[in-house]
């Protein structure tokens, strides 16, 4: 294994890191292998195949929601969660590696992680088994990337209010997300803040590996064409419009509905019988299909297909 270069980005912006992900993973040169560290500003990151409206609770939620390039499911950033990305060849053959590069620096802490069959790293606490840090995965025919979080000293109630979804009863081909009891590293040790565990990280590897030392801001020459090919991940139709379809069901006290969405955007909305929606919570009473449409923009974002029909 080899680190030519580890990237320390001095910014803390979600959409220009996926840039720069997406650049280093593209054009980048697939004889050099790359350590991205990074921390964003308070957001949500969805995988490219999930559904926002079954992994978010729109009533609590007041960030940005953000979909990355890469599978997996959804995570929660803010400054007390430092990311890391390695850019390499054959990166699928490499993720133990990288954890292991990784939970070797953090057991040399007395911090006691191990990592799981899921390609997680796990903290154990009395006697109880947490996650820390979650990966995702994106190849392309010269190169590789494996991203990935670690909880240092996140908002943990924060992160569990959010990702407990509004809409349970959701059908749907997307990807869900597997829940996981979390913690912080900084349990362990009031010693272990985000910037300390980045800088205990940053010296290892640049000891063991030689590996070049390179500060991301506004001064460097990836900066452009990070925002260039930020562009994308800000747009609505990157976001919101690559949902796949699914179904929503909500009832009332004398009717039942079934909405469809397709490319995150509401097409109809049909009456069911009871049969079909025995287990379905009953809401607020509509009287009118537009008293269903208010609702829903009461709780979170909703876009109307051309071809609505009710």
């Amino acid at each position: 294994m080899k680190i030519d270069k580890i990237i320390v980005s001095k910014i803390h912006n979600p959409w220009i890191h996926l840039g720069l992900e997406e650049h280093l993973l593209r054009e980048g040169d697939p004889n050099e292998s790359v350590l991205l560290f990074y921390i964003n500003n308070p957001c949500l990151v969805i995988g490219n195949f999930q559904n926002p409206w079954r992994e978010v609770n729109f009533r609590k939620n007041n960030l940005p929601i953000v979909r990355r390039f890469s599978g997996g499911g959804t995570v929660y950033h803010d400054l007390g969660n430092l990311n890391f990305s390695f850019i390499r060849k054959d990166s699928q053959t490499h993720r133990c590696q990288n954890l292991t590069l990784l939970k070797d620096v953090l057991c040399a802490k007395n911090i006691p992680i191990h990592i799981n069959e899921r390609h997680d790293l796990i903290a154990t606490q009395n006697d109880k088994q947490f996650k820390v840090s979650g990966s995702a995965f994106k190849n392309t025919k010269s190169n590789s990337l494996h991203h990935g979080t670690l909880l240092v000293q996140a908002n943990i109630a924060q992160l569990r209010g959010l990702l407990n979804p509004t809409y349970k009863n959701i059908e749907t081909k997307a990807v869900a997300s597997v829940k996981s009891k979390v913690c912080n590293i900084c349990e362990f040790g009031k010693r272990y803040s985000t910037q300390n565990i980045l800088n205990y990280l940053i010296e290892d590897i640049k000891s063991k590996y030689s590996a070049q030392l390179i500060s991301f801001d506004e001064l460097n020459d990836l900066y452009p064409k990070a925002v260039d090919l930020s562009e994308k991940y800000l747009d609505k139709t990157w976001t919101w419009n690559k949902t796949p379809v699914f179904t929503l069901k909500l009832k009332n006290a004398t009717q039942l509905y079934e909405l469809t969405f397709d490319k995150g955007k509401l097409r109809s909305i049909q009456s069911s019988s009871d049969s079909i929606f025995e287990n379905t919570p009953p809401l607020d009473l509509f009287d009118e299909h537009h008293e269903i449409i208010e609702y829903l923009k009461s709780i979170g974002p909703v876009w109307l297909a051309e071809e609505f029909t009710s």
